[in-house]
């Protein structure tokens, strides 16, 4: 009969250590999911933000070129062509984010963003090297 007492006792406690862990080991989890969530969200996020800002800064300085050159000039139909100019306009910031341009865009990940938003301020950098010498 003692060995029917222990085994009892040791199933009550069995369970009473389940009961007692269980929110412990959840808690953990939980826990630990948030912070890898966290650590990585923010790595994405600084890299993401750096990346964003070389581009903008990019897109802005071609902005500067247009409005120096428009000061510059001049001859008034130059002028007039750089004012008019889609790769050149005050909206170019807006215009030249692939990202704002295409939703779609969203749903792929940071490195073909990045990739695609680089290859078309280097196109935009060469039509500008080409139309008014500007490197």
């Amino acid at each position: 009969m003692n060995n029917g007492v222990n085994s009892d006792d040791e199933v009550v406690l069995e369970q009473s250590f389940v009961r007692n862990t269980q929110p412990v080991v959840q808690n953990g989890y939980a826990d630990g999911l948030a912070d890898g969530r966290e650590t990585i969200y923010q790595k994405d996020f600084d890299r993401g933000y750096r990346s964003g800002f070389a581009m903008a800064f990019k897109l802005a300085q071609h902005q500067g070129y247009a409005a120096g050159l428009q000061k510059q000039l001049d001859r008034e139909d130059l002028a007039r062509n750089i004012t008019q100019d889609l790769i050149l306009r005050q909206e170019s910031a807006r215009a030249h984010c692939l990202l704002c341009r295409d939703k779609t865009m969203e749903q792929k990940c940071l490195d073909d963003i990045v990739s695609a938003q680089n290859s078309h301020n280097d196109s935009v950098s060469e039509v500008l090297k080409e139309r008014y010498r500007i490197s």
